[in-house]
């Protein structure tokens, strides 16, 4: 039986025989979100997968795909050469450089978003249709044809719904080195301007498909559509002229194949 990524949360904190306040005073961490992430109310951020590796020793094979054992063992712990302080680029390294057997290979990029490089052997994974392309560029006229491909769901969230994912081929280069030319994004369903503010959102602009950082600017009353390639300019949209917009989610995942 799958079982949710807060549930999973909440075994390690049981198993360490930590209570949530003792168990967030650990991971420098405030209460009221440790409460959110085991109840599945926000998805945990890499900071916080950081501290589970380096705090807890957390196996992070088996808290996001289900391999292995709960905890690290004695000679993964040594080969992680844990310091007091480490940088986020460091810590996403440390943990792509973690052991994982039969399980996809991924990495987090510097958004915080996991990229899987490969599938698991010779495992049953539903599909999912990729409707069609995403620009990382100008935004692009949305064609209704039929689907692209088919591609395996991620592996790290398997107790998700499939129904709450469209899933994109991405047509540009606006947001290297994060995304790049061809990945597939898995975009989550959600319309919440609020809170979907700062993330990699895939949205419509005037009848036109793109993705882009979003940034709600109040006091310049914009929306800003940010690239992460700087060679690629910021679209400025008035706050007035948002009802030309279409949110339609969230980048939760991206699966890269490898040339």
């Amino acid at each position: 039986m799958n079982i949710s990524l807060g549930e999973k949360i909440v075994q390690i904190r049981k198993e360490l025989g930590f209570n949530m306040s003792e168990a967030a005073d650990k991971l420098e961490i405030v209460k009221s979100n440790l409460s959110r992430y085991e109840r599945n109310l926000i998805s945990p951020s890499a900071e916080f997968f950081k501290r589970l590796l380096y705090v807890f020793h957390v196996n992070i094979n088996w808290l996001l795909g289900g391999v292995g054992e709960m905890f690290l063992s004695e000679e993964e712990i040594e080969k992680l050469h844990i310091e007091e302080v480490l940088s986020m680029k460091e810590a996403q390294n440390l943990i792509s450089s973690v052991k994982r057997i039969d399980m996809p290979k991924y990495f987090l990029t510097t958004i915080g978003v996991p990229v899987y490089t490969e599938d698991v052997v010779e495992t049953i994974q539903e599909l999912l249709p990729v409707v069609g392309e995403i620009s990382a560029g100008e935004p692009i006229e949305i064609i209704n044809n039929e689907p692209l491909d088919f591609v395996p769901f991620p592996y790290y969230r398997p107790n998700l719904n499939l129904d709450d994912f469209f899933v994109f081929r991405v047509n540009g280069m606006s947001m290297n080195p994060d995304i790049e030319h061809q990945d597939i994004v898995f975009i989550h369903k959600n319309t919440d301007w609020d809170s979907l503010n700062k993330k990699i959102v895939a949205i419509i602009i005037s009848g036109e498909l793109t993705i882009k950082k979003l940034d709600i600017r109040p006091d310049l009353q914009e929306l800003h559509l940010i690239p992460i390639n700087k060679n690629f300019g910021v679209i400025k949209v008035p706050i007035e002229e948002m009802r030309q917009i279409s949110l339609l989610g969230e980048l939760k995942a991206i699966r890269r194949v490898r040339k």
